[in-house]
């Protein structure tokens, strides 16, 4: 398993979306505020849950 802690990994995001309520469309923002265990801040489908990145 690749872990961020091994030489060599990088991580390239290429675009990040986001939506205000679930079931409307995303769209691309230039930056976002990550909340440790809660996701996109700002974005619907961010929570106390389990969903992968």
């Amino acid at each position: 398993m690749i872990t961020p802690e091994k030489k060599g990994y990088f991580v390239k995001i290429v675009s990040i979306a986001v939506s205000k309520k679930k079931g409307t469309t995303k769209h691309c923002i230039d930056q976002a505020e990550l909340v440790e265990n809660h996701g996109i801040q700002g974005d619907a489908h961010a929570g106390d849950f389990s969903r992968q990145l």
